[in-house]
């Protein structure tokens, strides 16, 4: 970030800021203040999802962190001010997954049959797969060639039931304990309003890869939502929805780590006897 664009920020805070940098492989900028978490982005809809989806993740989830504020930078660069808390890694261990999974449970249960269309963005699986290869396309046309392919084997498989609020990216890097043990739940920028299949995507290939801890993750999500996963046909359409997703992403921000995660599932999708 620029001196003037950390000006901008600080005079929108009313506070000083500091950069506040996270292990991994990160696009979007983080800062800290008093008491406040920022997170500055490249791109508007998550944004505005971020902003749409706060007050009912404050609602519906136990632990999530406040959104205290939100504005731009100018005409690409948009900002996200929660309140701080101190958070440890989120270890999978069992008891642990189990209490994510519950949370994840009642998110969709309690967001059922809730009138949210005018607050949310629906997330239709078919068209959130046409839009993103239509970014691949002009990013690595042979990897969109190889995602119609896969695509091409669904034809007449649709996710039907009642839609839920969705966090969108559902993984162990968004979660996190305090000095507590409790588990808090965050980034809400990818959250929308769907099939609850969909908040299974990233969960299918990485974290919920071995049968103890998806048993586990699964255990404490059925206390509160219907069953929902496996699904083979449904599902392997929806963690195409998550390589393409994961590809568009990684890809347009040279993200090489995260591109191989992509190509790798896109890879499991195609070796797949149900794909």
């Amino acid at each position: 970030m620029s001196s003037s664009d950390q000006r901008e920020l600080e005079r929108a805070l009313g506070v000083p800021v500091t950069a506040c940098p996270r292990a991994g492989e990160f696009h979007n900028l983080h800062y800290r203040a008093d008491g406040i978490f920022i997170k500055v982005l490249d791109n508007p809809e998550c944004h505005r999802h971020a902003v749409q989806a706060a007050p009912l993740a404050e609602e519906l989830v136990p632990r999530t962190p406040r959104l205290l504020g939100h504005g731009d930078l100018g005409p690409d660069r948009w900002w996200l001010s929660y309140e701080w808390v101190d958070l440890a890694p989120f270890e999978p261990a069992p008891a642990a997954v189990e209490t994510a999974g519950e949370m994840l449970g009642h998110l969709h249960r309690a967001s059922a049959g809730r009138e949210l269309d005018d607050r949310l963005d629906r997330l239709d699986l078919r068209t959130e797969i046409d839009h993103r290869l239509a970014v691949l396309d002009r990013i690595d046309g042979e990897a969109a060639d190889r995602v119609r392919k896969v695509r091409d084997r669904f034809d007449g498989v649709e996710l039907t039931g009642e839609s839920v609020l969705l966090h969108g990216d559902v993984h162990w890097k968004n979660f996190g304990v305090d000095a507590d043990g409790r588990i808090w739940w965050f980034d809400w920028e990818d959250a929308g309003y769907g099939h609850p299949l969909l908040d299974f995507g990233e969960l299918a290939d990485f974290p919920l890869s071995e049968p103890a801890v998806r048993d586990a993750f699964l255990r404490g999500y059925h206390r509160h939502a219907e069953p929902v996963y496996p699904w083979p046909e449904a599902m392997s359409l929806v963690r195409l929805h998550t390589a393409t997703g994961v590809l568009v992403y990684a890809l347009a921000r040279d993200l090489p780590k995260f591109a191989r995660q992509g190509y790798a599932l896109l890879a499991a999708l195609e070796a797949s006897p149900g794909a």
